[in-house]
């Protein structure tokens, strides 16, 4: 799909790859990381060889907000054991804590 194309190849089939294309090749994974699909990576990049730090910037912005969400959700399947012990009583409100509020609210 062209994604990341080796800069050049030895006639042994060897692929060389530069250090661009290696870095290329971690924004693509950063980018799967956040469940981007492989068409918008692409589009994506082409945009992003203007401002390399931008790019990182929001992938970090991106992660964090991601590892916030899965700290909500360890912390409520942590009370759910808690509950089904019977050691502590969760609201059902506090059973939803943690999920994507949009999932959330367009199944409500």
């Amino acid at each position: 799909m062209g994604l990341l194309s080796p800069t050049r190849s030895h006639s042994n089939g060897y692929r060389i790859y530069t250090q661009r294309d290696i870095d290329r090749l971690q924004h693509i994974l950063f980018y799967r990381e956040l469940g981007v699909p492989l068409d918008d990576i692409r589009q994506m990049l082409d945009v992003e060889n203007c401002n390399s730090e931008a790019a990182l910037r929001s992938h970090l912005e991106q992660l964090l907000a991601k590892r916030k969400q899965l700290d909500a959700l360890i912390d409520n399947v942590k009370k759910t054991l808690s509950a089904q012990k019977g050691e502590i009583i969760m609201l059902d409100k506090e059973k939803f804590q943690g999920f994507i509020h949009n999932l959330v609210d367009e199944n409500e």
